[in-house]
């Protein structure tokens, strides 16, 4: 083996090939990070009337 074959193989370890971007495909549309508020509260968290007296 030639010393630049060397060198050479000891920088390709050293610094690797770049790897390839990835192609961007169709965009997801972003999900909101706040919750619709609901208008009336959840059945299971609403009080029945037994509870309450």
């Amino acid at each position: 083996m030639l010393v630049s074959e060397v060198v050479g193989e000891t920088a390709w370890k050293r610094y690797p090939k770049p790897k390839p971007l990835p192609i961007p495909g169709p965009t997801k549309p972003k999900q909101r990070a706040k919750p619709k508020k609901r208008k009336q509260p959840a059945p299971f968290n609403r009080q029945k009337p037994e509870e309450l007296s």
